[in-house]
């Protein structure tokens, strides 16, 4: 079918919904419908269940005027039921599809998406309705559909969409009547496409097979479709190359091939070939190479989305040439160069049409011209995460009066405008201008922006206190961010944000903000005062909380100067998940109350005057990844409870407390621990073999997944966002801080304690250990010969002990290892020669008399062990001498005997010796 008849047929189309409008909507005082047809669609009602009352006026004689019903005007027959949900969840229509509707044989339009058929089957007599020609079961809750062979029937089906129905036998949806111009099969599970070279619906102009299971290459009948105009395949599994034969879809309009996993990872050629193309989005689907300049060709592009791959160089020119493109989204690739040659002229004819800019996350450099404030159309400009520098005056912004969204943070750029500047723009979106200088004045140009949804003026350069206008925030605003500059002053209290209608997370750390703490509004879901001077007891903050329930999950007022007792009212943040109250000065003990937190995911209070027992309510918190309670006075044993309360635990730091007895051997059933510091107590006996148990710490880490955890919070169901912990560990002889890459840390320290005994062997099967840290204990023996396994070391502290033998030329095998400590110990023997060991200097090997070799200055003698043999070499050296003695006994007793067989005198001879000796001692025992 060539163009002229793609476009007969598209007003054919059209010309049949006008008259099926025009017969249905003409004067239906004068229809009356037949009462068959009004008694199906009341039974048909009677299936439903109507809580919202949509249906209310199906009541009386004339079905033609009821809600979603259109009568065809000269036969007075029902043609059009349209019960498609427009207005939320709660009005959606429930029960079961009657087949009640089997008495409306002259219906050709049935809409029932967006209602919710509580996951039952599609009925299969909807094949019955011979005459149907729009369908449309979208979005209902339909649990699924045994086959779709019923659809094969509807000979005049032109439109079918079964959006996020599940087809359970997905062999057959190919068989589809041949009238069939648009196909949705969205989201269905559809786990293959058969491999055909025909298929029978020949007419399609539109095709949706997107989020589906498909695990194949594309199938070749699609490319007998020259007709198709619109094919959307992403969000599927197919790999192998993309075909070539798109080419020969001339009249292609929308091409969506986003979210898949071909290969060879290169955009193809052909693309630039498809020149009716308005619609093309290949994301998410790591493609390599260059946007040529051929892009150019594409004139009537409206719509360009390549996010998510790995495209490279400069942005062609040829885009500012594209006079209808609307929308383009090219973040997270790795262009280069200025962002913007394809603006620099402003006669280029995107200018008049560009709505949609996101470029963030790539490598683009260079200034943002001025020219940009000539998009007078344009709604989003997102260029984040870039290396773009140079002032932005009230020039680049001059004609952006539809400017809905603006993010420009994280670049090298400076906005230089008036104090009483007053935007073209009122912003909706976001307004996100983190590291942007734009200080040392609190930007009053703010003042007029009473829309927006997220707010980030991060690291700014703002020197100045907070006007008071400021905490009147738009209604629903979800983050604010001032974070990272120099704001000094109080804050209000209460602190509240206007007239909040969503969670807000709020970040305020790292400033110059004192006094005391606040009270905090209620709809506040992350509050972040880290690093600023507040002071004053967190009494009043945690006992006077707001009248409606808070929705405080993450609190963080870490480093400030507050004191005081942690009080008696954790009850009231029941929906806490994160509490870092560490570096403060606060004393006391750890409240009962805090048991109550049971949503509660980490626990950091480190570095404090706390002081006691850590309280068995602490058992309650179940869901419990992080504690740290170091750098405090927590004393008494190590709770037994803590290895069998924290089953996800990831993250145990008890350093430098008081704390004493043995290390519990329930700590071993913690499989998820990833980093233990027990450091700096008073713990004794020895390191519990059973750590091996440890198999979080011997495990290959996912690096895939470098976030902590993500969960939903929030009481209205908002995603709280990614909570990303802090924690200090001391690797290397540092304090280090890990945050977003915690997950990937492991690490074992149970340090200057008076621990005793050997090193366990089975401490070497923690493969995937990257600091052992044992120093300043009393352990003795052998450290032991298979610390080569433990290839992913990196930090190694075994100083101040006593332990003893040679070093194991094991150790060459930690090819990771870059900080090695063995000093004071009784170790002896020469320091292995391997390039690994020569890196470290005498210091990690000093205190230990027996020890020479570079780079110590004692010299090893002649009769010493040579460097590189193994560290059981006396035993091994009595091995082979037994071996050997049994080997030539063993060789001579068969040379012996294969003599004597082919010897004859020897053979007489030594049996005649054997026969006097037999006689002798005979004689000898008679006597």
């Amino acid at each position: 079918m060539d163009k002229s008849s793609h476009f007969i047929v598209s007003i054919v189309l059209f010309l049949f919904t006008i008259i099926n409008f025009s017969w249905s909507q003409g004067d239906q005082r004068n229809v009356i419908c037949t009462k068959i047809e009004r008694d199906a669609l009341l039974n048909f009602k009677k299936g439903l269940n109507d809580s919202s009352n949509r249906l209310s006026s199906w009541a009386g004689e004339e079905c033609c005027t009821w809600m979603g019903v259109q009568c065809n005007n000269a036969t007075r027959h029902v043609i059009h039921l349209d019960l498609r949900n427009t207005y939320g969840w709660e009005s959606q229509l429930s029960g079961y599809v009657s087949s009640s509707l089997l008495e409306l044989k002259h219906l050709s339009y049935l809409d029932l998406s967006w209602n919710n058929f509580g996951g039952s089957h599609v009925p299969p007599f909807l094949g019955s309705l011979h005459n149907l020609r729009y369908l449309d079961l979208s979005e209902a809750g339909f649990d699924g559909v045994e086959s779709l062979q019923w659809v094969s029937h509807l000979s005049s089906l032109q439109y079918l969409d079964m959006t996020r129905v599940r087809i359970v036998n997905s062999s057959d949806w190919l068989n589809m009547p041949p009238s069939l111009l648009k196909l949705r099969l969205s989201e269905c599970d559809l786990d293959g496409i058969p491999s055909l070279s025909n298929v029978n619906f020949t007419s399609l102009v539109s095709l949706d097979l997107s989020w589906n299971h498909i695990n194949s290459s594309i199938p070749n009948w699609l490319f007998n479709h020259r007709d198709l105009a619109s094919l959307n395949l992403g969000g599927n599994n197919f790999h192998g190359p993309i075909p070539g034969a798109f080419v020969n879809l001339n009249s292609l309009k929308v091409l969506d091939l986003s979210l898949n996993h071909f290969n060879p990872k290169v955009l193809p050629y052909w693309i630039y070939n498809l020149t009716n193309l308005v619609h093309l989005d290949l994301s998410n689907n790591d493609l390599q190479g260059r946007i040529l300049n051929d892009i150019g060709n594409l004139t009537s592009l409206n719509y360009l989305d390549l996010r998510y791959n790995k495209l490279e160089d400069e942005l062609p020119s040829t885009l500012g040439n594209l006079c209808s493109l609307e929308y383009v989204d090219l973040s997270y690739n790795d262009f280069t160069g200025e962002m913007f040659r394809f603006l620099k002229n402003s006669s280029q004819c995107i200018v008049h049409s560009l709505r949609y800019l996101v470029l963030e996350s790539n490598q683009l450099s260079g200034p943002i011209p001025e020219s940009l404030g000539l998009i007078s159309r344009l709604e989003r400009f997102h260029i984040s995460n870039n290396s773009l520098k140079g002032v932005l005056t009230e020039v680049h912004f001059g004609n952006l009066r539809s400017l809905d969204s603006l993010d420009m943070s994280s670049n090298l750029l400076v906005l230089n405008v008036s104090s009483n500047w007053v935007p073209p723009f009122r912003l909706e979106g976001k307004l996100r201008m983190g590291s942007c200088q734009m200080g040392p004045q609190f930007p009053t140009w703010l003042k007029t922006q009473r829309n927006f949804t997220e707010l980030d003026l991060s690291n700014a350069g703002i020197a100045d206190f907070i006007p008071n206008w400021f905490w009147n925030l738009p209604s629903k605003v979800s983050f604010v961010d001032l974070s990272e500059n120099h704001i000094k002053g109080v804050l209000p209290n209460p602190l509240k944000f206007g007239n909040l209608q969503t969670s807000t997370d709020v970040y305020l750390g790292s400033n110059h903000l004192e006094g005391a703490l606040p009270r905090l509004s209620s709809k506040v879901s992350i509050l972040d005062l880290t690093n600023n001077k507040l002071s004053g007891s967190i009494s009043p903050f945690l006992c006077n909380p707001m009248e409606e329930d808070n929705w405080l999950a993450n609190l963080d007022l870490s480093h400030n100067f507050l004191s005081g007792e942690l009080p008696q009212c954790w009850m009231h943040w029941k929906f806490l998940q994160l509490i870092k109250l560490g570096h403060n000065s606060l004393t006391g003990t750890i409240p009962s109350s805090i048991g109550s937190l049971v949503s509660l995911i980490s626990l950091n209070l480190r570095n404090n005057n706390l002081y006691g027992e850590i309280p068995s309510s602490v058992r309650n918190l179940t869901n419990l990844m992080v504690i740290d309670i170091g750098l405090n006075n927590f004393s008494g044993n190590i709770p037994t409870w803590v290895g069998k309360s924290f089953p996800n635990l990831i993250v145990l730091v008890l350093r430098a407390n008081k704390f004493k007895g043995v290390i519990p051997l329930e700590l071993c059933r913690v499989s998820s621990l990833q980093i233990l510091d027990l450091a700096h107590n008073n713990l004794s006996g020895t390191i519990p073999r059973c750590l091996y148990n440890l198999s979080a710490m011997a495990t290959e880490k996912n690096t895939s997944n470098a976030y902590l955890y993500r969960t939903p919070v929030m009481p209205n169901g908002d995603w709280l966002g990614d909570l990303n912990d802090e924690i200090q560990l001391m690797v290397k002889g540092v304090e280090r801080e890990y945050s977003k890459t915690l997950t990937l840390v492991t690490s074992l320290d149970l340090s200057s304690n008076n621990l005793t005994g050997k090193i366990p062997m089975e401490i070497t099967s923690l493969l995937s250990l990257q600091s052992l840290n044992f120093s300043g204990n009393h352990l003795t023996g052998k450290i032991p010969i298979k610390i080569g396994n433990m290839r992913s070391m990196e930090s190694l502290d075994f100083s101040v002990n006593h332990l003893s033998g040679v070093i194991p030329p094991s150790f060459s095998n930690l090819s990771f290892l870059s900080s090695l400590n063995l000093a004071y110990n009784n170790l002896s023997g020469v320091i292995p020669l391997t390039t690994q060991f020569q890196t470290f200097n005498a210091s990690s090997y000093i205190g230990n008399p027996e020890l020479c070799g570079p780079p110590l200055k004692k010299k090893c003698k002649e009769a010493e062990t040579s460097p590189g043999q193994d560290a059981d070499s006396e035993e091994s050296e009595v091995d082979w001498l037994y071996v050997s003695m049994a080997l030539g006994f063993v060789v001579g007793f068969c040379g012996f005997f294969m003599i004597l067989l082919f010897k004859k005198s020897w053979r007489f001879a030594l049996f005649g010796f054997v026969e006097d000796m037999t006689d002798k001692l005979c004689i000898m025992c008679k006597l």
